[in-house]
């Protein structure tokens, strides 16, 4: 089991190894790329294989995308207009859509994923630790790198001229 990690009920169980966010700072109508590889842990099974605990559904819980229990580390997805970007709302304001339901995709090792545009504006992301331990399906150390283009003022030259000044 993945220690520390919380669940996340919107998906029959399993945790949740990065929570629901849009990501900030950034350009508006800018892209995000993330790319992710998988290792195995080398102790036989995933470091973070977390056993799948089916639970009472509430009406927002949405099954795994084949009608059984994901197996490897999963992208998911849900609207949350304005989350980000320039009509960004306070986080205490920001709705998430109870009439489109969240979705999940496993992605491989080497799998990339992209948000387009105006994605990121209207749309919280979360990483899912995989659920199951029989045959490994995906699951070990996933290590990622997200690439995006940081709004004027955020990036590391103005935080080292900020640092440099404050020196």
């Amino acid at each position: 089991a993945c220690p520390g990690l919380r669940e996340e009920p919107m998906f029959g169980g399993g945790a949740c190894a990065v929570a629901w966010h849009a990501d900030s700072s950034l350009e508006h109508h800018s892209s995000i790329a993330v790319y992710q590889t998988i290792a195995a842990d080398g102790r036989g099974g995933g470091a973070c294989a977390v056993p799948h605990h089916p639970k009472k559904r509430r009406r927002r819980d949405v099954p795994p995308d084949d009608g059984g229990p994901r197996r490897g580390w999963s992208v998911a997805l849900r609207v949350a207009e304005h989350a980000e970007g320039p009509k960004r709302k306070l986080l205490a304001d920001i709705q998430v859509r109870e009439d489109a339901p969240p979705v999940a995709v496993s992605l491989g090792s080497g799998a990339a994923y992209y948000l387009l545009d105006d994605f990121n504006h209207h749309h919280q992301h979360a990483v899912l630790a995989p659920t199951g331990t029989g045959d490994g399906g995906g699951a070990g150390v996933r290590f990622s790198s997200t690439h995006r283009l940081l709004a004027r003022g955020h990036d590391v030259r103005d935080v080292l001229a900020r640092a440099e000044a404050a020196l």
